[in-house]
């Protein structure tokens, strides 16, 4: 008869931890998709962006300045250029070294909206930055999955 109380003890907290492990890896998918949408739609606006803006020659400013850190060197340049018969600055930061004269793309209702177009950009590093997230995707449901199916065997 004690044995059963102990069973059905145990059958509860089975049911709480399970409870628990359903909830923690619904959230954990919930961020996982929160996470892809932002960095998908980032890389989305920049192409529309980049197929939809108008381009035209900036003329960069002498000064710039090169910005280190431990992963990346940029360099932060400040240009102006003519849409529209007005003349329109911008700042921007360059993987590569400055030109004196670089191609600007602008949005065509609001040529305050604008960036220069980076020729060191590279469609390699998108797949990079992808690959990676993936990567740490299937080891992370790898883990909850490893861990989920342990925890029901027990």
């Amino acid at each position: 008869m004690l044995d059963d109380y102990i069973r059905v003890g145990e059958d509860d907290k089975k049911r709480e931890n399970f409870r628990f492990w359903v909830i923690y890896f619904v959230l954990a998918l919930a961020v996982i998709g929160f996470i892809s949408y932002i960095v998908y739609s980032r890389h989305i606006r920049k192409a529309a962006f980049d197929e939809q803006g108008v381009k035209a020659i900036a003329t960069l400013d002498d000064q710039y300045k090169v910005i280190k850190s431990r992963r990346e060197t940029k360099t932060e340049v400040t240009y102006t250029f003519y849409a529209n018969g007005k003349q329109y600055a911008g700042k921007s930061y360059l993987n590569s070294p400055p030109q004196r004269t670089m191609e600007v793309i602008y949005a065509a209702n609001n040529p305050e909206l604008n960036r220069l177009v980076d020729s060191s950009f590279s469609v390699s590093a998108l797949w990079l930055e992808i690959s990676v997230f993936g990567i740490f995707l299937i080891l992370f449901l790898f883990m909850e999955f490893r861990v989920l199916s342990t925890f029901l065997k027990s």
